[in-house]
């Protein structure tokens, strides 16, 4: 019992520290002819690709469940900034 309790405390924790790291970040824009750009992504890449694997190890263990659907929230969420990071370096 007193192992499930620890494993579900670091889980909170994760997830704590992955939303205070996320509510801090911005995308930060250049002007290139009097155009505003997309400046470096390279922290905001490395945060999203961190926290992904984060939480799949997460979601992974049974301990989980007490707080399954912020994971979900956090996954969703990951998911999407990387996809609109994706998109705007495309476009």
């Amino acid at each position: 019992m007193v192992d499930g309790a620890q494993k579900e405390a670091k889980i909170e924790s994760k997830l704590n520290i992955i939303q205070g790291v996320w509510e801090d970040q911005k995308f930060d824009f250049k002007e290139y002819h009097e155009v505003p750009i997309l400046g470096d992504l390279g922290d905001i890449i490395e945060f999203v690709e961190q926290h992904q694997m984060e939480i799949m190890g997460m979601m992974s263990s049974k301990d989980v469940e007490e707080f399954k659907d912020r994971a979900i929230h956090w996954q969703k969420n990951l998911k999407q900034v990387d996809q609109v990071i994706a998109k705007w370096t495309k476009v």
